[in-house]
């Protein structure tokens, strides 16, 4: 019996909306960047968002902006209907953070959406509404100040199977609260104010002078950034790159302090992130993250936005002029900084030392001074600061970056365990428990999955803390405590693969351990030289005097 052939057939209107949702709309925060996007592009300069349940029972934002007029309420709920597009061309140089149209169609599709609006010359203020699949209502004469209100309410009320996706209000809520903040951030002019459940979460002004900027930012990346950031100016032709970047020595353990925006747009474009970095050159420690608030003003028409629904991600025309104007602009400014320049030791040449000879009889009844591994001839004087240790050669200093011997060690040993399916984790005589608060909060349902195929015991221990049960055996001498804390510092997009986990597990796991004696750094060497010698002569430098006094320098 033959099966029926399936037949193509247009999908009903409801049904297209409900998928376009799922491309804008994927938590509470989408909702929130979608509505601030389409404020600010309305002339708003004012702009208030109202949460509750962090947005899942409503998300209200309003603002000042030019408004919408009556006739055309209807078909702002209507998909691709944009007043922002008026042809093919005008999409090759936008300068709108909305262009698309799906923003209120896809909102209301999974929520009761309403939305309120007077233009500037109108007397009286007009609303639609409308819910689901359900036809759209108005528009109606209402009370309202010139500008527009969208309110969202029971967000993902007809779409059950995408609010079980929904994380803890706690989390949901620190992703709009993080949205809001970027959107301050590239939106100066404008005043912003958070509320969740009623109360003021954060309040800006409208900052148009320089002092009212830096008091921003302060507020939003923190005094310590803006006291050590330095400031970046830098033009070639139509490339601009403005805004601040905090030396080496600012570096922080986690990636909150990282803002791109192009031409006005946050982004997060992994060439242009490529190009900070490689700015930093070898000052960077392991483990640390720059912190910067970057904006690139170019051209429109060398810039492609029409790449991803949420409009996160760009593509340029000429993607290695941005890269290297960006580094070039951002060295310069980086080594105009004055004083010692912070070398972090390694990366260094990899050396090649001879084999010793193999004999059949006792190696070391032939061995001499010449052919004994260098290590043991080496005479080991202080370890400095936890991290590097000085020895002397036969002709040299040698600094050796223990940190780097640590994590290469507990690398390697990792990457045995996985490669032979001997991952499974080692009960801790003592479970450690690990106070957590804030963002870290969303940390073990994000990860833990993954963690726990890595050799990683660990459960929530209540509303703040969590339960450390065990670790992978090759991290047995490591701080459970201290080493979950350093996990937590990861940022995300650092670890899409398993490769990547285990080199992230194994530099925290050196941050979490410094080497305090000769001893431990000794056997440290030794046990790293017995399974890698090449990694072993990545962490040893035939140091100059200069470069001792230098290294001093750094450590104090």
């Amino acid at each position: 019996m033959l099966k029926e052939r399936p037949r193509i057939r247009l999908l009903p209107e409801a049904l297209i909306n409900q998928i376009a949702a799922g491309e804008v709309i994927e938590r509470p925060a989408s909702v929130v960047k979608e509505l601030i996007e389409n404020s600010l592009d309305a002339g708003g300069t004012q702009i208030e968002i109202d949460c509750e349940q962090a947005g899942l029972r409503l998300i209200r934002v309003r603002d000042n902006g030019c408004g919408i007029e009556p006739e055309d309420l209807p078909l702002a709920l209507c998909r691709h209907a944009t007043s922002k597009l008026q042809s093919f061309a005008d999409l090759s140089h936008l300068n709108t953070l909305g262009f698309r149209g799906e923003a209120l169609p896809s909102i209301g599709s999974v929520a009761k959406l309403t939305v309120t609006s007077r233009s500037q010359d109108q007397g009286n203020a007009w609303q639609v509404r409308v819910a689901g699949s359900a036809a759209v209502e108005g528009p109606e004469p209402t009370a309202h100040n010139p500008g527009t209100t969208v309110e969202a309410r029971e967000l993902f009320f007809n779409a059950p199977a995408r609010r079980r996706f929904v994380r803890s209000e706690r989390t949901e809520f620190l992703h709009i609260e993080d949205r809001v903040r970027s959107a301050a951030l590239g939106a100066f002019h404008a005043g912003f104010r958070l509320t969740h459940n009623r109360q003021t979460i954060l309040k800006l002004r409208a900052a148009d002078t320089e002092a009212s900027r830096r008091e921003r930012l302060v507020k939003l990346c923190g005094a310590g950034f803006m006291v050590t950031a330095r400031p970046v100016e830098a033009r070639v032709d139509d490339l601009c790159l403005s805004g601040w970047i905090a030396p080496a020595e600012a570096a922080r353990n986690q990636s909150d302090v990282q803002h791109l925006f192009i031409n006005h747009r946050p982004v997060r474009d992994p060439k242009l992130q490529h190009a900070i970095r490689l700015a930093y050159q070898d000052r960077l420690a392991p483990g640390r993250h720059p912190a910067y608030v970057l904006y690139l003003s170019m051209n429109p028409a060398d810039l492609d936005v029409n790449v991803h629904p949420a409009k996160t991600e760009v593509r340029f025309h000429d993607v290695r002029r941005a890269h290297d104007f960006v580094l070039s602009a951002l060295r310069g400014t980086l080594e105009q900084g004055g004083g010692a320049r912070r070398v972090f030791l390694p990366p260094l040449p990899v050396r090649t030392t001879p084999p010793a000879p193999q004999v059949a009889e006792s190696r070391a009844e032939y061995e001499t001074a010449e052919t004994r591994p260098e290590r043991e001839r080496m005479r080991d004087l202080e370890v400095v600061g936890g991290r590097y240790l000085l020895s002397l050669s036969d002709d040299a200093l040698v600094i050796s970056d223990l940190r780097r011997a640590f994590a290469g060690l507990k690398r390697l040993r990792l990457q045995r365990a996985a490669a032979a399916g001997d991952v499974a984790a080692q009960p801790l005589l003592f479970p450690a428990n690990v106070a957590v608060e804030g963002r870290d909060m969303q940390w073990l349902d994000r990860h833990g999955l993954q963690l726990r195929r890595l050799g990683f015991d660990l459960e929530p221990a209540g509303p703040g803390a969590l339960l450390v049960r065990g670790l992978p055996a090759a991290l047995r001498d490591v701080d459970a405590a201290l080493l979950t804390r350093r996990l937590m510092e990861v940022s995300a997009d650092d670890v899409q693969t398993v490769e990547a986990w285990i080199k992230a597990i194994a530099d925290a796991a050196a941050l979490a351990a410094p080497v305090r004696s000769v001893e431990r750094a000794r056997a440290l060497l030794r046990d790293l030289e017995g399974e890698a010698r090449v990694e072993l002569e990545r962490c040893q430098h035939r140091a100059t005097i200069e470069e001792l006094l230098l290294l001093l320098k750094v450590v104090d």
